[in-house]
């Protein structure tokens, strides 16, 4: 029933009270902020979880704070880079977790699939371990651009900067993935 209806005015009918609305907007969000979310918290999946649950409870308790002339998407991923912020700015150091323990000699002798799935893994596992290095804001408008697909306007919004700060900031984080990732750089072919 709700599915015609834009993000903007489901969070209207979900400051008249229509609880429908908000089903509605968690169908549409839930998957790509968890998404996010997974990322912003460096792959801690019941983290991002419990971030997912308060980002709805917030839009539940607060829809009031939502300016209908505004855009939705920014405003509710800004609520939850800020959730993942705060949460990074709570927790303290922690082990670094083990990267999918990956039995590297039984994956190359099976066959190309595995080696394939393998450097897969190993890009996956490099690149999490390289946004863990950066700072949440550079981290938050990278993931933003690259997994959200967010324009840098949007970013901008909900990083509350303007739009050259966020172009900087995925400047600086994508010259740092480039040189820690250069294992997975391709090299150029002689003739």
């Amino acid at each position: 029933m709700n599915n015609h209806f834009s993000d903007e005015q489901l969070m209207n009918r979900l400051q008249d009270g229509d609880h429908s609305a908000l089903e509605a907007l968690y169908h549409r969000y839930a998957d790509r902020l968890m998404g996010f979310l997974y990322r912003m918290v460096d792959g801690d999946r019941l983290q991002a979880e419990d971030l997912l649950q308060d980002v709805f409870v917030r839009l539940a308790t607060s829809s009031n704070r939502f300016d209908s002339s505004r855009i939705f998407r920014p405003w509710i991923f800004t609520i939850a880079a800020n959730l993942a912020r705060n949460a990074h700015q709570r927790q303290t150091y922690r082990e670094v977790d083990d990267l999918h323990n990956i039995e590297i000699e039984s994956a190359i002798s099976n066959t190309s699939f595995a080696i394939d799935q393998l450097d897969h893994e190993l890009f996956r596992s490099l690149l999490d371990q390289s946004l863990r290095e950066i700072a949440p804001e550079k981290r938050t408008a990278f993931l933003l651009r690259y997994q959200e697909h967010l324009s840098l306007g949007e970013i901008a919004e909900i990083q509350d900067c303007a739009v050259g700060t966020v172009k900087s900031r995925i400047f600086y984080t994508l010259r740092f993935l480039e040189s820690t990732m250069i294992s997975f750089k391709p090299q150029k072919q002689s003739s």
